[in-house]
């Protein structure tokens, strides 16, 4: 393996100085190698350190810099402290402690018009309140915080158990064999009975139904997606949980008739998986376990979505199951994700109903405080703040301390919320869309923001103070009015500046199912029903809601 001849320094083709070592030794055409046993040679490309010694035109770090000074401004590449620029008034900022919105009582932008809500970073009607003691924001190992003046080689790679699907991987369940992956959110078990792998290839298509289309709302602001990870794990363990996941997935897929394999496929799932849960249902005095709670969330789902308008005149079992027998989960575990997804429902019905969601969690030790916490425990505290609220609004008391204080502690979550809720991009409504475009950091920031909007429209409209409507003046209904509408279009953008369609829909839905008469423009009317209609339709909800 001897290199071609070469010719001599000095002759032949022009050589760069600094060569002469290079060519010093030949090895002959006949060179006898020694082979290597049992050892693994790794080889090291130095290729760019070599040619970077030898390199006569190396240009300079200020030699570079200055060449990229004269280059036009619409020719030269965005770096990583060069803001991406759209036009003039499209512009990127980076979020700080310095630039965040400072509430003031009359914002208006530079071109003279008030500036939305968001942007002034002040609620109506919560305003006039104390401010608290401002600390830096809590940096948790786990809260998934960008620092942006980080290099991107410094942030950790997509985790395995992301990568392969949000069912996960089926054909690991019951291998037992072992798992390394941390980032799973449970470890894989050696299941001693299954009732994974399915015999019904319609039925495998239903869960697969409800990993893609039914779990997406209820792991909205879950890292881990626990919903549609865990949930078919633990029905390889469970016929009640399998059974209650072909419910629901069959009561949304069976819109025309198209699982005939026997008659009401939806129902007959349902009250098997009822059957296997009536001895829970029956003793009062045995803890539930976390896999009959998780499966006892979803047929309450399947008993509210699709059908909000039916009249439950008696509580059924089902709900005096998960009203008597919630507890405080453990972090991370599969009755902590029913749990999160169990409230949403009922917000929901609560929503549509006009009705208090009755459900009282008082003794539960959730995380109520303002302390600093990363942003899913701050999200979090706003979904529960909203049970509060709701049953402030639709109950039968309105006492104006119970509001005071209701509005009291939404001020101080948005005022002495983490830095990473700070928006990212904000621009005023576009010409053709009604919505202004809101992108915010992640999904826990989206939901606890969706939230907080939510509950401004509702304590805006349920306002003790405000007088009724025909004793009040124009100017301040017309405000009121003006207020909320602008908050509905808020969430909105939220929702259509992620997708055309998210789980940070199903907040702006409620939000137009309880303000959305207060639109008069027919253009905002369309939009409005549009965004609805598609939602409902995306995730097999009924569009009569509307």
């Amino acid at each position: 393996l001897g290199s071609p001849e070469m010719p001599a320094s000095g002759t032949g083709a022009t050589r760069r100085s600094g060569c002469e070592s290079c060519r010093a030794n030949y090895f002959p055409k006949k060179q006898k190698w020694c082979r290597v046993v049992g050892k693994r040679i790794r080889f090291i490309d130095e290729t760019a350190e070599i040619s970077s010694l030898h390199n006569d035109v190396s240009d300079s770090d200020d030699d570079i810099a200055s060449e990229t000074d004269n280059i036009p401004l619409s020719l030269a590449q965005p770096t990583l402290t060069q803001p991406i620029i759209k036009d003039s008034t499209k512009v990127f900022v980076k979020p700080s402690r310095e630039n965040r919105p400072i509430p003031t009582p009359a914002a208006h932008s530079s071109e003279g018009q008030t500036l939305l809500p968001i942007e002034r970073g002040q609620p109506y009607p919560l305003t006039n309140l104390q401010s608290l003691h401002s600390y830096p924001a809590f940096r948790s190992p786990s809260s998934g915080h960008l620092n942006f003046d980080d290099p991107i080689g410094n942030f950790s790679p997509i985790p395995r158990s992301q990568i392969s699907g949000q069912i996960g991987s089926i054909s690991e369940i019951g291998s037992g064999n072992p798992v390394e992956d941390p980032s799973l959110p449970e470890p894989r078990r050696a299941f001693h009975s299954t009732n994974l792998p399915l015999k019904n290839c319609r039925e495998a298509h239903l869960v697969r139904f409800y990993v893609d289309y039914i779990a997406t709302p209820f792991d909205f602001g879950d890292s881990l997606n626990r919903m549609s990870t865990l949930i078919p794990q633990y029905a390889a363990l469970s016929p009640a949980l399998l059974n209650a996941v072909l419910a629901l997935a069959a009561k949304f897929h069976d819109k025309e008739g198209s699982l005939a394999f026997f008659d009401k496929p939806a129902d007959r799932y349902y009250d098997a998986a009822v059957e296997s849960l009536k001895p829970a249902f029956n003793d009062s005095h045995l803890e539930a376990e976390e896999i009959e709670f998780a499966a006892a969330v979803l047929l309450r789902i399947y008993q509210v979505i699709g059908t909000v308008h039916a009249t439950f005149k008696t509580p059924t079992a089902i709900w005096n199951f998960l009203t008597s027998r919630v507890r405080t989960p453990k972090r991370g575990s599969l009755l902590e994700a029913a749990i999160w997804s169990w409230i949403p429902v009922e917000v929901f019905r609560s929503m549509m109903r006009n009705e208090p969601t009755n459900l009282h969690l008082d003794h539960l030790s959730f995380d109520r405080s303002l302390q600093p916490a990363d942003e899913n425990v701050w999200a979090y505290r706003m979904v529960l703040h909203t049970i509060d609220i709701l049953n402030f609004c639709f109950g039968n008391t309105k006492s104006p301390a119970t509001y005071d204080r209701l509005a009291s502690y939404a001020a101080k979550w948005i005022k002495e919320a983490p830095d990473s809720f700070t928006p990212i991009y904000i621009y005023s409504p576009s010409e053709g869309s009604p919505f202004p475009e809101i992108l915010l950091l992640d999904d826990s920031v989206v939901m606890g923001y969706s939230y907080y909007q939510l509950n401004r429209i509702l304590l805006t409209i349920h306002n003790p103070d405000t007088p009724p409507l025909s004793k009040g003046s124009p100017h301040a209904n017309r405000t009121m009015n003006n207020e909320i509408r602008a908050d509905v279009k808020v969430l909105c953008g939220i929702a259509e500046s992620i997708s055309q369609c998210n789980p940070a829909h199903m907040v702006a839905c409620m939000s137009i199912a309880v303000a959305g008469n207060r639109f008069k423009i027919r253009e905002e009317q369309v939009a409005l029903y549009n965004l609805f209609f598609n939602t409902a339709k995306h995730y097999y909800w009924d569009a009569g809601l509307m």
